[in-house]
This record gives C-alpha cells, sequence and structure tokens, in this order.
C-alpha cells in the first residue's frame, strides 16, 4: 500500500492536534466522565478540506480525569485490541440538518457500556457472554447534494456521486493513515466496524467495493489509499440498498409520494442514469461481494481489472482469511424505506454466501419511525455493542 508522505502526515497531525478533547458525561451522572470527543476534524491536508469534508472522534475515559492533551492519539484501554466502530449518517445525500453530531446519543450510550462493561457483561446472539472492547468511535461528514428546500451557495452541498464516497474513503484514509499509523501503537483495524443509517448504509456498503467502481483511483491520489479488506463487519441501519426498485415499486406498501421522493433526491445525487442507480446500490450492484470478502485475490480491482498480485490495497491474500459480518437492521414502522430493501440485500448477501465466501449475514430487530434509532441512540447503541461482543 502506497504510504503516506512525510509532508501529508504534518498536516493530518495538525489538523488532529488543532481540535481540543471535550469531556463527555454520563447522562445517569453528570459528574462522571465516561469519554473525550473531538468534533469536527478535516481529514484532508491542510487548507483543502470543505466545511463538510471532517469527522468527530470519542474515546472511552481512562482513569484520570484530566483532558487529554489535543495531539494525543487515542490507544484501547489497557492495552487491550480494542475495535473501532465508524459511523456514517443518512439523510438521502442531501439533508443538511442531519450530519455526524448525529452520532452522539448513541456514542455516549457506548461510551457508558465501555465505561462499566467491567460489571456488566452482556450476552450475544451465540450465548457467549463478553464485556466488549472500543477503543474508540468515529462519525464522518461528507459533502452533500443540493436540496431543493435548503438551497445554500455552500460547495460542500454541491456534491454528486462519486463525491459523496470519496469523501467516505477519504475520511476511513485518514483514520486508516493518522490513528492507525505504524508509528502509533493502536495498529489494529481488522475488527473495524462501519455503521451507517439510511443512505449511510448505502455508503458503509460502496466503501468495501473497489474504488475503480466509482472512476476513483486506487491508490488515489495524494496518496492515501483505505484498505476496505480490513472492514470486520458492516452494519445497515435502516439502509437503502436498491433505490431503483423503490422507484419503480407497484407495491401497496411503496405509495406514490414515496416513489416520487426517492425518484427526486436519487436524480439529485447519482443523475438520470437508471444503470448508475442500480450500479451504486449493494443489492443490485454486480459482483462486489469478493472484493470485500478476498479482497480481490485474483488481482482484479473490480470494475476496472487492476492488474496485480494483492487487492489494489497493499494486503496479502494469506490475511484475510477473518470471518466477515454484515448486520442488517429494519424498523417494520419505518414509513420512509420499505422492509423489503433489507430483504433484497439479505437474499443477495446470502446467495454471495453460498458461493463460497465467509460471509455471515444476520438480521436484528429495531422499532420506531426512520429516524428514531439515531435521534434516542439506545437501541442503536445496543446493537453496536452486540456486533463489537460477538466479533
Amino acid at each position: 500500500m502506497a504510504s503516506v508522505s512525510g509532508t501529508e502526515l504534518e498536516a493530518d497531525t495538525g489538523a488532529w492536534a488543532s481540535v481540543p478533547w471535550t469531556p463527555v458525561t454520563d447522562r445517569d451522572d453528570c459528574n462522571t466522565i465516561i469519554g473525550w470527543r473531538k468534533a469536527n476534524i478535516p481529514y484532508l491536508p491542510a487548507g483543502t478540506a470543505l466545511s463538510l469534508q471532517t469527522l468527530d472522534v470519542w474515546i472511552p475515559a481512562s482513569t484520570t480525569v484530566a483532558a487529554p492533551d489535543a495531539s494525543i492519539l487515542p490507544c484501547p484501554p489497557n492495552g487491550s485490541a480494542g475495535k473501532w466502530i465508524i459511523y456514517i449518517h443518512g439523510g438521502a445525500w442531501r439533508d443538511p440538518a442531519i450530519d455526524a453530531s448525529s452520532f452522539s446519543a448513541a456514542a455516549t450510550k457506548l461510551l457508558h457500556f465501555q465505561h462499566t462493561s467491567t460489571n456488566t457483561p452482556i450476552t450475544t446472539n451465540n450465548n457467549r457472554k463478553s464485556t466488549g472492547c472500543i477503543a474508540g468511535l468515529a462519525s464522518l461528514n461528507y459533502r452533500l447534494s443540493p436540496h431543493p428546500s435548503h438551497p445554500s451557495d455552500d460547495p460542500s452541498r454541491q456534491a454528486t456521486h462519486p463525491e459523496h464516497i470519496s469523501d467516505v474513503l477519504s475520511a476511513l484514509s485518514f483514520l486508516q493513515q493518522h490513528l492507525f499509523h505504524p508509528n502509533n501503537n493502536n495498529n489494529n483495524m481488522d475488527d473495524m466496524i462501519l455503521a451507517g443509517h439510511s443512505c449511510g448504509a448505502t455508503l458503509a456498503f460502496q466503501a468495501v467495493m473497489a474504488p475503480s467502481r466509482w472512476g476513483l483511483p486506487s491508490p488515489p491520489s495524494p496518496p492515501r489509499l483505505f484498505t476496505r479488506s480490513r472492514v470486520r463487519a458492516i452494519v445497515g441501519l435502516n439502509g437503502l440498498y436498491d433505490l431503483a426498485g423503490v422507484v419503480h415499486s407497484d407495491s401497496t406498501s411503496t405509495p406514490a409520494w414515496l416513489r416520487e421522493a426517492y425518484a427526486e433526491f436519487t436524480r439529485g445525487a447519482f443523475g438520470d442514469d437508471e444503470d448508475v442507480w442500480r450500479a451504486v446500490c449493494p443489492a443490485t450492484a454486480q459482483g462486489w461481494v469478493p472484493e470485500w470478502l478476498r479482497g480481490n485475490q485474483e488481482g482484479e480491482d473490480g470494475a476496472a481489472g487492476d492488474a496485480g498480485g494483492d487487492d489494489g490495497d497493499g494486503q496479502q491474500p494469506e490475511a484475510k482469511a477473518a470471518e466477515k459480518v454484515v448486520v442488517l437492521v429494519q424498523s417494520r414502522q419505518d414509513s420512509l424505506v420499505p422492509y423489503d430493501q433489507l430483504e433484497k440485500l439479505r437474499g443477495y448477501l446470502l446467495a454471495a454466501a453460498g458461493q463460497g465466501g465467509r460471509l455471515r449475514v444476520e438480521e436484528l430487530h429495531a422499532g420506531g419511525e426512520h429516524d428514531d434509532i439515531w435521534r434516542e441512540g439506545g437501541r442503536m447503541a445496543e446493537i453496536l455493542w452486540q456486533v463489537v461482543a460477538g466479533l
């Protein structure tokens, strides 16, 4: 994998250190610090990041109540191999009211679980008790498409595909190259969990597909490259997996107003070509699962067919035997996302798993309306904690 240049790493270090840590207190006890947060960290080199090319990071608190130095890189609690959860928000690729901070409620709950985990082991769905271990949490912003009801001259809100996924990959590359740089003693990303809500779930699955599918270079320029094969699990929460299927649905559960709304925001993000709609959606894009499961051991980088002995991200095949996990979560009370979105992706993934890939597909329940899962945060945190404990 291409390495980060010294100048670029210095720029990243400066961006990281420019944002102070602020305390996160327990909701049940405002005097107890359970973690620390950095907000709006630019993930592109100094002077190039737009207003939405930022991310938030949370880390569990140590035994001290003093704020960490702003330049400190997070390490897992007690030196253990903790897991990172990376969250991608929804909002139909265009809603300016939903951003990285929408993960705050769930992040606070997860930090609470981590703070009390030594006394409160949980039982996973395979009946294994675990206290889990979270090294840190991150939530990504990315450029948005224009919203007809919220016009803006902000260049961060003029995006079209593939700019959304390009930003997500840049943010993931920043985390990998900076927080997990070899000089940091926390260089274990093999149990990283990607989670996304609504269109954020679409982006999470796109992130483990070959970047050549989006016309992005491999490796990108500047020389950063997110190692997609290191993602151990993806959690889709009320996700969008087949946009064309909703737009053209004849189901009575998909009213005309919903089909029209999907057509509008899909065209705003991806244009009028319905072949593109199908190519960007995980339930309809062809052949992407091996790009994640095997990291393209065959030496092909997805749709572009890059040659090489590894997967295009520098990781060799022998490092890729670990089982991958997909957890699909969908509320039956969700009036904005038909339940068959989950069913279509589940069927797609099970078919792929049946072809010999090391893939486990699970379905977990959530209730409430479309945004309730992140607004309230509790159920999202429970699901993510269960995933952490089950890996």
